[in-house]
């Protein structure tokens, strides 16, 4: 059940945090490395004129999407005027492929500045929510690690920083960069590309036969 927002941070007293995370098309694999969704659908939006003040942002959306799908997510805008700023979404109905589509901002926000038809806004959903198992070529950022069998369309939590036994490729050294695997699915290896996205460092040299896992120091959050 949703209990707490999507996102919400839990920290332990010895430093572990976790994000609470709704789970996406798949079951989550515990010790794999879980990514956000792929929202690449909604850029370049072109909205309606919206004024200082405001709390809801008309736009045209590129997709359809299901009642609150973007909620506690993000929209920015991406070209002037306006640019640069960057309001948190709210609850909303269901979204169609077409002009007219009302954005309502989360409680407390409000637009900084006006925008006009000429600004062009991009949305992205919450990094937890819709979370999948990291494929071979990514498909958005690094979110965690699952710690829990977390089943399709339900809430878990995932560990974002703090020692976290992980999914490996290879063996790792004591204290190397670890990065997101760029071509096995879940798992994490030593940093080797500027492309990879780090996720922490090895506390221990572990095995490095596929299944293993290794202590990691996530610095994800």
């Amino acid at each position: 059940a949703e209990r707490f927002p999507v996102g919400q941070k839990m920290e332990y007293e010895d430093g572990r945090i976790f994000r609470f995370a709704l789970v996406g098309g798949a079951d989550l694999v515990i010790g794999n490395v879980v990514q956000g969704t792929d929202t690449t659908a909604e850029n370049n939006l072109t909205p309606v004129a919206a004024a200082v003040g405001d709390s809801v942002i008309d736009v045209t959306m590129g997709n359809i999407a299901a009642i609150d799908y973007f909620k506690g997510g993000y929209i920015y805008v991406e070209v002037t005027p306006a640019l640069g700023d960057c309001y948190k979404i709210g609850a909303h109905a269901a979204f169609a492929a077409s002009s007219g589509q009302e954005v309502p901002l989360a409680d407390g926000e409000t637009v900084r500045t006006t925008i006009t038809s000429t600004t062009r806004l991009s949305m992205v959903r919450n990094p937890w929510a819709g979370v999948i198992l990291l494929t071979t070529t990514a498909l958005s950022m690094p979110v965690g690690v699952a710690v829990s069998i977390g089943a399709t369309t339900e809430w878990c939590w995932v560990q974002t920083r703090g020692p976290c036994a992980v999914l490996v490729a290879s063996a790792l050294g004591e204290a190397v960069s670890v990065c997101a695997k760029d071509d096995t699915a879940g798992s994490a290896d030593v940093s080797g590309a500027f492309t990879e996205a780090p996720i922490g460092i090895a506390m221990q040299t572990g095995p490095g036969s596929e299944p293993s896992c290794s202590l990691v120091y996530l610095t994800i959050d």
